[in-house]
């Protein structure tokens, strides 16, 4: 390549003054004056000096004007040639044909082709300045501008300039031809940098199939990523590559004095990161640990799509039996188990160690569930139930661990398939690492592996969870259990061990933080498996064999192996080593029965409660009694459908040990009102001062078949109780199948609520319920009271005495009362059979005339008894208002608004069962109360 110099500016010639043309005028002048002898003549003398002046101006001007040109077209043609300088050097840099690490890093196929079996291979050090092979041609037009002109300096300064930039290439690669080797001396960071760079290059060049990397005993994880079989041969601060006898060597140290002669280049590394080999200034090319991993898989999976298979997956079996994988001794003291086998031999897992948890993603039919079968049995196989235990989770229909439930050591499985009690057995989990925590505490242990020569406090626990995803998707309320796990799990004992298919975006940074050990088998999306492994390996894993992964411990390079299988007979060995252990603690109690005897609540002794259910609590490993205590909880509203238990609640109630008065109300409305008013009146007085507890059954049935007005005055009255009747030691206990309407405002004025099975989740969370505990097929008396799922005792219920309601008996044949009735002949029939003494005046149309002392009849003592039907009454409305004053007055069958309209008033008299024909008495004080004649 050759460049022009830029053309030098060019000026004309210095002006010079013309003498001849400025002499000749003044001698025209002197001779015409001596012929003339005129002095005008004298003029044309002049003439001369002026002329030289004025073409001497112009000459100047003409000059100015060619320099400011020449010097405006001279920077332009500077300004082209460094630009085609630059471009040039581009070229000449774009030439250049050695592989760097940086090139690995953007375009790893490029490698491909470079890849040979020997020869000597160049390599890029780093970038610096060297000679360039561009031609720089001066230019052979243009004058020279006088040196005293500062122009001429400046244009002089840029063409060397120029010159000197065309003969150096800077930021050029620094490339050397290595045979044996490289040595690099500096600080530990900055020589590890340029090592990687090296080897990253010479990975590159040298073919796998025929070149080999020998490494120091301790290398960095990245090395075992290339596709390159790697051998463990050479010493501390060495690295090469071999073929047969031809070696190629990369050597680093602290100082010249550590790398050994012989090398093909040495590179000494100032602090600042500068190098000069062979008096050539160099900025070494740096790659840090992560950058030299991510060139290492590029090249591995362009290794791979060329058809070079690493050494270590080639080396792999199809597949392998656990029992030849399967060491004769196992330290007792962690949980580490053979699962397979790697390039180097059996591979063992450990929990302890390698965890304390475990993450391992895989698609479907990668072998996940032989993994952990495998995994499952091989702890399993040297450690007693005392030792180790195994709580299975499968959410893939239940079937991934049924030949393991049956070890010894299985605390049990929860699957998919009844939600309910899923999870309440995964909820338990976070009581049981409480319990450890105390069981810690009590021993004066921070942790399980403080016991130290002790009995191990307690079985450590391994949680294996087959589709993850699927679990948390279903509970989304249990990523906090898991997390707390994940944090805590180390020291009290209890290791998660997670599989799903999908790991990326379902696995919490909080969990995942905590799962040290990493498996993938084959993935179909690369972020999967950088999810997972933290690199794309997985993602490349073919689909047979099957079995085939990559596990990471502690961020360290995945390692590939083939898992073991596993079979019937390894299980059966196991369970029959260990039949005859103790069988393993639960983490979790029983389910509540559907049916618990009243007699087997144990009361916890406190005063004023009655016991009258069982309470289940997961989250507390405990299934406690649970008491009713007025005082603290208020008025109960149970509520729940038909059928689901609301009587067995009361019967519960009435018929547990206690020192409470439970009274249970009649549930008929004559007998339901007296007792509500009786226990507004408080009648009857507390025994002793003892709390009264008031059940009412099917108080909305009850409302609901009430009179209008009878509805809202009953409703009143127990709103009233409700409120004021604790201050009096009376509570209620109510049950109801819905809560709407007039028992809106009631449920309200009670304390606490028990909701028995409801028809829907709507009408469950209706009530002010948790929607997420409905259960749509919870048995008879089980339901949900402050924030438990209970089970109500059962109880014999007591037959309930005939509840009479309160009247007052009539003596047909004494008394002063007049009689409103709707039959008032019968009624006067009936009256007259029971008191043939008696007078008795039907009211007549017409009156009784004006006066109403004339009314006054007796027959011996006992007055008449006046009667008539309602309309004749109220036509006698002064008459009925004269009587109602003095006597007593019988209402028969009259309605309600018949009563009301003839005593004018507002007051309700005591109900009637539904049917019966009412027989009312109103005394002249006011008072409304049934009434009876006696039965005979």
């Amino acid at each position: 390549m050759t460049v022009t110099a830029p053309r030098p500016p060019e000026l004309p010639p210095p002006h010079r003054l013309p003498i001849v043309a400025t002499i000749a005028p003044l001698v025209v002048s002197l001779v015409l004056f001596a012929v003339t002898r005129s002095p005008f003549t004298l003029v044309f003398a002049a003439l001369g000096p002026v002329v030289a002046v004025a073409s001497s101006v112009d000459a100047a001007l003409q000059r100015r004007r060619t320099l400011r040109r020449e010097t405006v077209r001279f920077e332009s043609d500077v300004t082209r040639v460094a630009v085609e300088i630059a471009a040039a050097h581009d070229r000449e840099r774009r030439a250049a044909t050695t592989v760097s690490a940086r090139d690995v890093l953007r375009r790893p196929a490029i490698a491909v082709p470079n890849w040979r079996t020997g020869g000597d291979i160049t390599v890029t050090l780093g970038a610096g300045a060297v000679p360039s092979e561009l031609r720089y041609e001066a230019s052979a037009a243009g004058s020279i501008l006088p040196a005293t002109l500062p122009l001429a300096v400046t244009a002089a300064e840029k063409l060397d300039e120029l010159r000197r930039t065309a003969s150096v290439l800077d930021n050029a690669p620094v490339e050397r031809r290595l045979m044996a080797g490289v040595g690099v001396a500096g600080g530990v960071l900055l020589t590890a940098s340029i090592v990687r760079s090296i080897v990253i290059q010479l990975a590159a060049a040298l073919s796998p199939r025929d070149w080999l990397i020998e490494v120091p005993p301790h290398p960095e994880e990245w090395l075992a990523l290339l596709p390159h079989d790697v051998v463990r041969v050479i010493g501390d601060n060495e690295l090469g590559f071999r073929q047969g006898a031809e070696r190629i060597r990369v050597v680093w140290g602290g100082a010249l004095t550590d790398i050994p002669i012989g090398l093909d280049v040495t590179l000494e590394v100032a602090a600042d990161g500068i190098a000069r080999p062979d008096g050539v200034v160099l900025r070494p090319d740096l790659l840090s640990r992560e950058e030299a991993t991510l060139a290492a898989e590029r090249l591995a999976h362009v290794a791979s799509g060329a058809g070079f298979t690493r050494v270590e997956g080639a080396g792999l079996p199809d597949a392998i039996e656990l029992r030849s994988v399967r060491g004769e001794t196992v330290s007792l003291a962690d949980l580490a188990a053979a699962v397979g086998v790697s390039a180097s031999g059996p591979l063992a897992l450990d929990l302890v160690t390698d965890g304390p948890h475990a993450i391992v993603g895989g698609t479907t039919g990668s072998g996940k569930s032989e993994l952990l079968l495998t995994w499952v049995l091989g702890i399993a196989a040297e450690r007693s139930p005392d030792t180790v235990n195994f709580l299975f989770v499968d959410f893939k229909g239940g079937a991934s661990f049924g030949a393991l439930v049956d070890l010894p050591h299985s605390v049990g499985v929860i699957t998919d398939l009844d939600a309910t009690q899923a999870h309440r057995a995964l909820v338990s989990l976070a009581a049981e690492l409480r319990r450890r925590e105390r069981d810690l505490a009590a021993r004066g242990l921070r942790g399980i592996d403080d016991a130290g020569d002790q009995p191990q406090p307690f079985p450590r626990l391994v949680v294996v969870v087959d589709e993850y995803a699927a679990l948390v998707e279903t509970f989304p309320a249990l990523h906090p259990v898991f997390a707390d796990i994940a944090a805590r799990g180390r020291s009290l004992g209890v290791h998660l061990i997670l599989c799903t298919q999908r790991p990326a975006g379902v696995v919490r940074d909080g969990i995942l933080a905590n799962c040290a050990l990493r498996i993938s088998l084959r993935v179909t999306s690369a972020a999967d498996s950088t999810a997972v492994l933290g690199t794309d390996v997985a993602a490349a894993l073919p689909a047979r064999p099957l079995g085939r992964a990559f596990v990471s411990a502690a961020g360290a390079v995945p390692v590939e192996f083939q898992i073991a299988r596993s079979d019937a007979a390894d299980v059966e060995n196991v369970t029959q080593r260990w039949r005859g252990s103790n069988p393993p603690r639960s983490p979790w109690l029983p389910p509540l029965g559907a049916w618990i005897p009243l007699e087997a609540l144990a009361p916890d002794g406190h005063a004023d409660a009655i016991p009258f259910a069982v309470a289940d609590r997961p989250a507390e490993q405990a299934q406690p009694t649970v008491e009713y205590r007025p005082r603290d909880h208020g008025s109960l509203l149970v509520v729940g459908s038909a059928g689901s238990g609301k009587s067995g609640v009361l019967a519960a109630l009435l018929t547990a040990p206690s020192s409470i008065d439970v009274v249970a109300l009649p549930t008929d409305l004559p007998a339901l009102w007296d007792g509500v008013n009786d226990a507004i009146a408080g009648h009857p007085e507390p025994r002793d001062g003892r709390q009264r507890v008031l059940l009412v059954d099917d108080l909305d049935s009850a409302l609901a078949n009430c009179d209008e007005a009878y509805q809202a005055a009953l409703t009143e009255r127990m709103a009233r109780l409700l409120r004021d009747g604790p201050s009096r030691g009376i509570w209620c206990v109510l049950t109801a199948q819905r809560v709407g309407g007039a028992l809106h405002g009631l449920s309200a004025l009670c304390g606490s609520l028990l909701v028995l099975r409801m028809p829907t989740r709507a009408e469950h969370a209706l009530i002010g319920a948790d929607a997420s505990e409905f259960v749509a097929d919870l048995p008879p008396g089980a339901g949900h009271w402050r924030g438990s799922r209970i089970q109500v005792a059962a109880a014999e219920r007591p037959v309930p005495a005939s509840a009479v309601p309160r009247s007052v008996r009539i003596d047909p044949a004494a008394g002063r009362f007049a009689v409103v009735s709707t039959h008032p002949e019968q009624f006067a029939a009936a009256l007259r059979a029971r008191a043939s003494g008696r007078r008795i005046v039907p009211l007549e149309p017409a009156g009784f005339g004006s006066r109403q002392d004339a009314l006054e009849v007796t027959v011996g003592d006992s007055p008449a008894i006046l009667i008539g039907d309602p309309d004749l009454w109220q036509s006698q409305w002064s008459l009925f208002g004269t009587l109602q004053r003095g006597s007593d007055i019988l209402f028969d069958g009259c309605s309600l608004t018949e009563l009301r309209t003839l005593l004018r008033s507002r007051e309700l008299p005591p109900p009637f069962a539904a049917g019966a024909r009412p027989l009312w008495l109103r005394t002249p004080d006011g008072t409304l109360s049934r009434a009876t004649f006696p039965a005979d």
